[in-house]
């Protein structure tokens, strides 16, 4: 752990967490250090600031909420990792 505590305000409400990275890529494509980037970042960001200030959240009944969204371009057929299927 990070070693981080923290102290809310009296008027804290909660704690959103509404950022990420995403990276549009062919898995052909795409490297390591990439991956762990984007994990670190939107998985891994989020679960440790969140039990960093867990203590202070609950002493205030505060709410936790997480926003994730899949608002990513699809990738094109011709770049899919199976092709079309044929019509009988």
């Amino acid at each position: 752990m990070l070693g981080l505590r923290a102290e809310l305000e009296p008027a804290t409400f909660g704690l959103v967490h509404c950022a990420g990275l995403a990276q549009i890529t062919p898995l052909a494509d795409s490297d390591p250090a990439t991956w762990d980037l984007l994990y670190r970042v939107n998985q891994r960001g989020p679960l440790l600031l969140t039990r960093a200030l867990l203590p202070a959240l609950r002493e205030a009944g505060a709410s936790v909420v997480f926003v994730g969204s899949d608002s990513r371009a699809p990738a094109p057929v011709a770049r899919s990792c199976t092709p079309p299927r044929r019509r009988r």
